[in-house]
């Protein structure tokens, strides 16, 4: 980005904003983007930062789902799993997109995070905690920010940050002939896509209903228990770790 762009062209992405109250990024790569945080500090010196972590195991998961539906993952999941640190270490594009667990040791993360930003300009947040009690997470929100936290209690605690891969459903892996029919149908309705939506996420959307005849979506998907407890334990310490830094039980995770 700081190759092709200047300060004005990121500026320009937030001329459409009308609120006078807060205006913000979400980036959810930059915590663990280290690179990043000395450029962050360098632009905006007294930025308010939020961090709002979740359960590292369902992280992964559906970071794995949505690199499938991008195109940039072919592996299984526990392949992959066991595949990142040979992966990563050999590749900067692994590295940012191919992570999957990596992400999720968020002790070290934040450890490092706070050589460059002062705790007193970050505030740490549970994402469970906005689905048990919407009310009260969208109050230490808003405190946060500053603003009015009535103006983020809209639509609480829905999940509208949807991941819309499609995977195929079981009959349609077992039969080439369901394959190749699976394979005309997307190519049928693409062209209907394009024309109806001009965004990518209403295209994402509309595409995922098409694609219901013959796919599912990798929401309905669950975890195999083997790599689960397998992530459970990998993550064990770090977590733990993140209670004595953050000073409460993660008791949802565990």
């Amino acid at each position: 980005w700081e190759a092709t762009h200047s300060v004005e062209d990121y500026h320009s992405l937030f001329r459409g904003a009308t609120t006078q109250a807060a205006i913000g990024h979400k980036g959810p790569d930059l915590f663990f983007w280290q690179e990043s945080h000395q450029r962050i500090q360098r632009y905006a010196p007294d930025i308010q930062l939020i961090l709002i972590l979740r359960n590292p195991v369902k992280r992964a998961w559906s970071h794995y789902w949505n690199e499938v539906g991008k195109g940039r993952e072919t592996l299984s999941f526990s392949k992959a799993i066991n595949a990142e640190p040979d992966r990563i270490a050999s590749s900067d594009y692994a590295r940012d997109h191919l992570s999957y667990a990596s992400r999720g040791f968020y002790a070290q993360s934040l450890k490092k995070f706070r050589e460059t930003f002062p705790e007193s300009r970050t505030h740490i947040l549970i994402l469970e905690d906005y689905f048990s009690s919407p009310a009260e997470f969208c109050q230490q929100l808003g405190s946060a920010l500053g603003v009015d936290p009535a103006l983020l209690q809209k639509g609480g605690a829905q999940q509208v940050n949807q991941n819309w891969t499609m995977v195929k459903k079981d009959w349609v892996q077992k039969s080439p002939i369901f394959q190749k029919a699976d394979a005309a149908y997307a190519r049928l309705i693409e062209p209907i896509v394009v024309r109806r939506h001009q965004g990518a996420e209403e295209r994402r959307a509309m595409r995922a209903r098409l694609q219901r005849v013959f796919r599912k979506s990798a929401g309905e998907l669950k975890m195999p228990d083997g790599i689960k407890k397998q992530l459970q334990q990998l993550y064990a310490a770090d977590t733990q770790e993140l209670e004595t830094l953050l000073g409460r039980k993660l008791d949802a995770w565990k």
